[in-house]
């Protein structure tokens, strides 16, 4: 397994069609998600700040798994950490409960440690979700908020 920092062209492109797979599969949990669009473009123009994190994985020739995280709030007087919104994370169901997801949080979880020293890393995911809520769990992460929507 290859994991890879979104940085070069070939890199945007498998980037952009994992993230369109995540699109896809999140529309299944929420009615908002247009699982029919086609992302183009958008790792190219997120991987150049330098306050994201965007990586793939790859077994070979196959893609496997995309993360894309950010910093979403600067430590300030009211925020007594650094907020890093992991905005992103999937893995093809075939590659599943084989480490990849694992090993992508702790990649983004070092980067934050390295850049930020003192920071948070805030997950959104669906309620629905339920074997990624699981997931985040068992790697240590607990629910501090919920968003209800109308």
């Amino acid at each position: 397994m290859e994991f890879i920092k979104v940085s070069e062209e070939k890199d945007y492109k498998c980037a952009d069609e994992l993230f369109n797979l995540l699109v896809k599969y999140e529309s299944d949990f929420d009615t908002i998600i247009n699982g029919a669009c086609l992302i183009d473009g958008f790792n190219r123009a997120i991987s150049q700040d330098e306050d994201s994190f965007v990586y793939y994985a790859k077994d070979n020739d196959n893609l496997v798994g995309y993360i894309y995280a950010y910093l979403k709030t600067k430590k300030n007087k009211v925020i007594t950490s650094n907020v890093i919104d992991l905005e992103a994370l999937f893995v093809k169901k075939e590659y599943r409960l084989q480490g990849v997801g694992k090993e992508l949080i702790y990649l983004l979880e070092k980067w934050a440690k390295d850049k930020y020293s003192d920071y948070v890393i805030e997950i959104t995911c669906l309620s629905d979700n339920k074997k990624a809520l699981d997931f985040y769990k068992t790697l240590g992460y607990r629910e501090v908020k919920t968003i209800l929507r109308k």
